[in-house]
């Protein structure tokens, strides 16, 4: 174990892969910084007969600096000088306004339906006082429907009132969850893959397995890849804490997280979430144990890593679909050993499953991983030293036989 994860700390792939993330991060952050303050306040020119309009749009426009223009061929000339990002005529006619609105290519952005929405208040307003109406009545008049919003959750014939923030937060962290399993489960897939593969291409397996047996062996290279998966999240957990206050201080940070639920994160829900994503990584990372021993050589490995990355992708599919509806495909999905743990977490956010079905689909995934752990150590101690450079496919055929034989034996 100790050997496998001195050796891979220190790697420059697995540096990069807890780096990269945080940079692409930082990136995004930079990035919607720059946006967010190329956006702010444009300058608009606006050219009217009525005072009242500039004064209004000025008020109404925090974002924006509004200039009042005599004529439209200053405010155009202002344009042309790159002194202006939009030009707006506001013509009134008999209480009509038929506005006309000239934005600068490469500007600063306007807001259209905001100026639209106040110029059309100032309509209303200019109807209303050739109708004699006083400003209580036009108040009354402009007053929206009332409309109240709830959703709930239906499991077995009856209803109960869900919190709206709470079901965002939930769906965001379930499918957090995926991607996360995804992503870390390919990559650290794949290094268990090479390791193993690189050991047998090198032809170093019978000095190794001269002093430690194979399922030691085993067992110590499946730890050391999940000790190593457990600093990475270590670090960026430590990351978190450290820059939480100044990250959570970022505008752009605050827009995103105002209508997080945080609590979630220590519901029943949020460490459902949490195992399923340890299962998953668990089983991942034997399957990926069993298919690097299956290869002859470092130039197999991608055959090796074909399958984790086709059930992963398979897994993360089907989590997608799980938000659309709760379909027979999906529910029986959920229980399925390397796909269930992608899809129940969206299930139980999307309220389609209970705590108990979530239960349930954990204590399969768990007697699988205890079977399928013991089929591939038993695997790797047959195949370990087979170097079968006929394929995949037939490397497969190859180890069941040699277990049957090996049993018969015993």
């Amino acid at each position: 174990m100790k050997q496998v994860f001195m050796k891979n700390v220190r790697s420059t792939a697995w540096i990069i892969l807890v780096i990269s993330p945080i940079v692409l991060l930082g990136i995004m952050v930079g990035i919607g910084h720059l946006v967010e303050n190329s956006n702010n306040d444009p300058t608009i020119g606006v050219v009217s007969s009525s005072p009242t309009i500039t004064k209004t749009l000025a008020k109404s426009l925090p974002a924006t600096k509004v200039k009042n223009f005599k004529s439209q061929t200053l405010a155009d000339k202002a344009l042309n000088h790159k002194k202006l990002d939009a030009v707006l005529v506001v013509p009134v006619q008999n209480g009509q306004i038929n506005a006309k609105l000239k934005i600068r290519d490469g500007g600063k952005t306007v807001s259209t339906k905001v100026i639209q929405s106040v110029l059309t208040q100032l309509q209303v307003s200019a109807q209303a006082s050739k109708l004699n109406l006083n400003a209580d009545q036009v108040q009354t008049l402009l007053k929206p429907a009332g409309l109240s919003t709830k959703t709930v959750a239906v499991n077995d014939g009856k209803s109960a009132i869900k919190n709206d923030k709470t079901n965002t937060s939930n769906r965001l962290i379930a499918l957090s969850i995926t991607v996360l399993m995804l992503v870390f489960t390919m990559s650290y897939g794949s290094m268990i893959a090479q390791e193993i593969a690189t050991e047998k291409g090198s032809r170093i397996m019978e000095t190794l397995l001269s002093s430690v047996d194979a399922t030691t062996q085993f067992f110590g290279k499946l730890a050391g890849i999940l000790l190593l998966l457990l600093v990475h999240v270590l670090l960026y957990a430590v990351i978190i804490l450290v820059g939480w206050h100044p990250i959570m201080n970022l505008e752009l940070v605050k827009s995103l997280v105002q209508n997080f639920d945080f609590s979630v994160l220590t519901s029943i829900n949020g460490l459902i979430f949490i195992i399923f994503f340890i299962i998953a990584v668990l089983t991942y990372s034997v399957l990926a144990a069993l298919t690097g021993s299956l290869v002859a050589n470092q130039e197999q490995v991608q055959q090796a890593v074909m399958p984790i990355s086709m059930l992963g992708l398979l897994g993360y599919i089907f989590a997608l679909v799980a938000q659309g509806g709760d379909s027979l495909v999906v529910k029986i999905a959920s229980y399925v050993p390397f796909v269930g743990p992608s899809v129940m977490p969206v299930r139980l956010a999307m309220s389609f499953a209970t705590i108990g079905d979530a239960i349930i689909s954990i204590l399969i995934s768990v007697i699988f991983l205890g079977l399928f752990t013991w089929f591939t150590a038993k695997a790797y101690k047959s195949n370990v030293l087979v170097y079968n450079q006929s394929g995949f496919w037939k490397s497969i055929r190859s180890t069941i036989s040699i277990m049957r034989a090996e049993r018969k034996k015993l």
